[in-house]
């Protein structure tokens, strides 16, 4: 048995069964572990806090990035001993020879990181150290906006119409415009210039000329309850072009002169 210091690399040999390596005050988070030697036998690495109970740590090939618990061959090796105060490498089953050992930490920690993937109920898929691989079709039912599916892809949102696409949202081109009497007071009308609102208009303009009015969003508006827009002042109200909601208007005035402008 050797016990050392983790200050410097560790060398030692294993030639029997239960042989073991003690490195004290280990400060590492990584041991790098290399083997050597003509041997056949099972070596593994434990790591403690009290010297006495000691846990069997991971190791990784760092040749084949395998992830295991034992070492049966030669080769260069690295153990997580983050958080362990004492290292141990020990035989756990001998047949013959000798193996030689060298060892020595690191304070940086592994780069290896080693996940399982698991099913919705929890079943692990493939293993520790297995290379991860996903295959199949990704398939999602087309939603308002047509959704394209792809092969062996995340789905793509792509519009069913493409001519909705906004590029700004700016005027495109030209409205309509006029004059609204309103012709009865406490009457409501509706904010337009023509017998229907302008399709597809996202600029609604309302500007008094005679007296002040009140808008509101349904024809059931009055001066009590409505939004006031006094006389010579404009109102502006930006609309969804998908949207068909209208504005009432209503005057405590009869014959009162209103200007609309509608635009896309």
């Amino acid at each position: 048995m050797y016990n050392t210091q983790f200050q410097a690399p560790v060398s030692g040999t294993i030639a029997a069964n239960n042989a073991t390596i003690d490195i004290s005050e280990n400060d590492g988070a990584l041991s790098g572990i290399q083997v050597t030697g003509t041997w056949v036998g099972t070596i593994t690495v434990e790591g403690s806090n009290d010297n006495s109970n000691f846990s069997s740590l991971p190791i990784i090939n760092r040749t084949s990035h395998a992830l295991t618990t034992t070492i049966t061959s030669n080769g260069i090796y690295e153990a997580d001993t983050n958080g362990f105060q004492y290292l141990r490498i020990k035989s756990t089953a001998w047949t013959s020879g000798t193996a030689t050992i060298v060892t020595d930490g690191s304070k940086a920690s592994s780069s290896h990181i080693h996940t399982i993937l698991r099913a919705s109920d929890g079943t692990a898929i493939g293993s520790v150290g297995d290379a991860l691989k996903i295959t199949g079709s990704i398939t999602t039912s087309p939603g308002p906006t047509g959704q394209a599916t792809m092969t062996n892809s995340q789905p793509v949102v792509v519009a069913s119409d493409q001519s909705t696409i906004p590029v700004n949202d700016g005027i495109s081109s030209g409205g309509v415009y006029g004059a609204l009497t309103m012709t009865t007071a406490g009457t409501t009308y509706e904010a337009k210039v023509n017998a229907s609102s302008l399709s597809g208009r996202s600029l609604l303009t309302i500007l008094p000329t005679t007296s002040d009015i009140y808008f509101g969003f349904s024809n059931t508006v009055t001066t009590s309850t409505g939004t006031k827009i006094p006389k010579d002042q404009m109102l502006s109200i930006k609309i969804n072009k998908q949207s068909t909601v209208a504005i009432w208007l209503v005057s405590a005035s009869a014959s009162v002169n209103v200007r609309i402008t509608e635009a896309p």
